[in-house]
């Protein structure tokens, strides 16, 4: 069967086609992924990155919730409604790992659809991390490390809080003062990791 020029020259404007909507399509998911980062930039709060990421993702891919967890520093942060459908994704880098990522929707995720969270995931990985360290040197401000206790400063702000808590409902408020009597006969006795 012989072909004819012209339909040489209609597959060869196909193919054309083809590339500069495949090239299109690639500048807008560039695009896409550049806004995403910058807008990733604009917080260290793990809530608020967290959400814009979800928002940001929303517009391609719906879901009805997200949650993220991690357990070495005790965090679940969550927004939505839990679904039947749900994918997770172990985050981590360079063999750090920084959490898990749950979506969830009432219907399943398409390939397409998985494959393009993946893809956006790589450019969360980097401020999620900074928000965690972030959230760690807080934590290390506010809290005795040994005993996880609220420290004196961060102690003072809560009581005054709750004072003017107190007041305004026109409430009752109870504080309660331990002391361990000759403590230190315990360190010098027994050691310091012992009195710990």
């Amino acid at each position: 069967m012989a072909i004819s020029k012209e339909q040489i020259t209609m597959q060869l404007n196909k193919t054309q086609n083809n590339v500069e909507f495949n090239s299109a399509s690639i500048q807008a998911g560039e695009q896409a992924v550049s806004r995403l980062a910058q807008k990733l930039q604009t917080t260290l709060l793990l809530n608020e990155l967290l959400t814009i990421f979800s928002t940001e993702l929303s517009a391609n891919v719906n879901h009805t919730s997200f949650k993220f967890t991690q357990h070495d520093n005790n965090i679940l942060i969550e927004d939505g409604h839990v679904s039947h459908h749900s994918c997770n994704y172990e985050l981590s880098i360079e063999n750090t790992p920084l959490g898990t990522l749950t979506f969830t929707r009432r219907k399943r995720f398409l390939e397409n659809e998985l494959s393009f969270i993946e893809n956006n995931i790589s450019t969360l990985l980097y401020p999620l991390r900074n928000a965690l360290l972030y959230h760690q040197a807080i934590l290390s401000a506010h809290t005795d490390s040994l005993t996880g206790a609220l420290n004196r400063s961060t102690l003072k702000s809560v009581y005054q809080k709750e004072v003017a808590l107190t007041k305004r409902h026109s409430s009752n408020l109870t504080l309660m003062v331990l002391d361990i009597d000759f403590f230190k006969k315990v360190n010098d006795t027994y050691g310091h990791s012992a009195g710990d």
